[in-house]
């Protein structure tokens, strides 16, 4: 078993926060598995309140104008358990939990509570301005992009390539151009139905610049004044 006395100082290098309360950290990385009575549980409430109102200050001020059904969209999205498990790991969080947890199946949601878990000790440590500094900085700054948009949840290459199958037609993604933005990479694709182009998608991974460019011609096929009956026909054709 790992000793909770060496969580402190990696913890710190690792948020970039000076952590006063080191009882407090060390219980952030307690499951109830191994202290049934004093664990990190109570941490992750309030870690998940704290995360929650951080990512929705992110999503209204980067978002402008958006509705209220497009922010809740998008907060949901970050929040999910798939995101903050991915973010755990990346972060090699489980390499300081405490437990005794041995299945994989119950283990599976263990990194995202205690990242959780962390944010609420931060919190505890440095107030509201030190957990919205980590979880921006640490978070939502090192999420792909798809994740900060609403149409992430839907597949739409999945829909037109549905629609495409249905109707015989041919589709081919083809990768433009590859630039920097904010400092990322940035990724432009070309997608033809039948040899025809018929949108341009963009984003900061090839996979939602892909989605994009379905989105697009998804969207293009419903406007258009003739009936969506085959993508050959609406799409297709010059």
């Amino acid at each position: 078993m790992k000793r909770l006395l060496s969580v402190v100082s990696p913890v710190e290098k690792l948020t970039g926060i000076c952590l006063w309360n080191k009882k407090i950290v060390r219980e952030a990385f307690l499951h109830k598995s191994v202290s049934p009575l004093r664990n990190n549980e109570r941490l992750e409430f309030l870690g998940d309140a704290v995360l929650t109102a951080v990512a929705s200050e992110y999503v209204f001020k980067r978002h402008n104008g958006q509705s209220e059904g497009h922010l809740t969209r998008i907060r949901t999205n970050i929040v999910n358990r798939k995101n903050l498990n991915m973010l755990a790991k990346k972060l090699n969080i489980p390499d300081f939990l405490q437990t005794q947890i041995n299945s994989k199946d119950a283990a599976e949601h263990l990194p995202g509570n205690t990242l959780e878990a962390l944010i609420g000790a931060i919190f505890i440590n440095g107030g509201y301005s030190a957990a919205r500094f980590f979880i921006i900085d640490k978070l939502l700054c090192q999420m792909p992009d798809e994740e900060l948009t609403p149409y992430f949840d839907t597949n739409y290459k999945g829909l037109l390539l549905e629609k495409a199958d249905k109707s015989g037609s041919q589709i081919e993604y083809t990768f433009l151009s590859k630039t920097k933005k904010d400092n990322r990479d940035f990724y432009v694709v070309q997608l033809t139905i039948n040899h025809s182009v018929v949108s341009v998608g963009k984003g900061f991974t090839k996979r939602s610049a892909e989605q994009h460019a379905a989105r697009i011609a998804l969207e293009k096929a419903h406007s258009s004044i003739h009936p969506f009956n085959t993508i050959g026909e609406d799409l297709g054709s010059t």
